[in-house]
């Protein structure tokens, strides 16, 4: 079946087909779709199983509720806490860079990581046009990555049909394409709520999609084989103190899952002197 939906479609030239590993995760999404609709769900977050966020979830979804409520125009009388006026509503992504011109509605949150923490593509475009400690609610035309989304009883077949053709580098890129051409009614949060742990690198590819699509089977078989040959110094060294395996979540302030397992933020990359300096001197305070 996996190898079957891959193949969807004719082969044409600029459309690319996804990988085993890619078209696996496609129909497990696909599945959760169905399953939406099956349960007759008011509203669903649909998260990856890499996924983490921050301590203060609760809150920060709190004001992002009520800022995509207002975005929305929402009537009093509407029920979902997020308003239905949206197909996807985009939580958890690793970049959004909006179009020219639009429409921000920004809400403040404490726990959003500074401009110079910031990790990724569009970290150039938040420091440029977001006010710092802000989020922003607004139409995504740009999100990718599937971290975390959310689908409404109003919108979510409409979501299953435009996804289920396939052909596509993979699930996000295809809704990245759908919320783009206007095929799908698509609102983002950003900077993102949601972002996936990634462990230390020296443990290679860990992700189920990764492994078939690029080999990290033989990648993390080849590290343990080597670590193996280094003897029990090697080993003891890496292994022995349990804080020390810890990996890292971009974006994302104090990390909840890293919080649970090793008590420690596991933020990316952190705010420099350097960093702090051309806040000031640029005016982002």
């Amino acid at each position: 079946m996996i190898e079957a939906f891959a193949k969807l479609g004719p082969t044409t030239e600029g459309i690319q087909k996804p990988g085993v590993g890619s078209a696996a995760a496609w129909l497990a999404h696909i599945d959760l779709l169905k399953y939406v609709i099956q349960s007759d769900l008011s509203s669903a977050l649909i998260m990856e199983d890499d996924v983490d966020w921050d301590v203060n979830i609760k809150d920060q979804l709190s004001k992002a509720a009520e800022t995509v409520r207002n975005h929305t125009g929402a009537p009093f009388e509407e029920q979902n806490p997020y308003s239905s006026n949206w197909d996807v509503l985009w939580l958890g992504h690793c970049g959004d860079i909006p179009r020219d011109n639009e429409t921000f509605t920004f809400f403040q949150d404490p726990t959003v990581v500074r401009h110079s923490a910031y990790e990724g593509f569009a970290a150039g475009y938040l420091r440029d046009h977001f006010p710092e400690g802000q989020r922003a609610v607004y139409k995504s035309q740009g999100a990718i990555c599937t971290y975390a989304y959310a689908v409404n009883r109003k919108g979510v077949r409409k979501v299953l049909e435009y996804v289920s053709g396939g052909q596509e580098q993979a699930f996000d890129t295809k809704l990245f394409h759908g919320c783009r051409s206007g095929a799908l009614e698509c609102i983002s949060v950003n900077p993102e709520l949601f972002r996936h742990f990634t462990p230390d690198e020296k443990f290679g590819q860990t992700s189920e999609v990764d492994k078939q699509n690029w080999g990290g089977e033989e990648k993390i078989s080849k590290t343990a084989e080597g670590e193996k040959k280094g003897g029990a110094a090697a080993e003891s060294s890496k292994y022995s103190v349990a804080k020390k395996i810890t990996g890292t979540t971009k974006n994302i302030k104090e990390s909840a899952r890293c919080k649970a397992l090793w008590d420690t933020t596991c933020t990316g990359r952190r705010e420099s002197i350097t960093d702090m300096i051309k806040n000031i001197a640029f005016g982002h305070s």
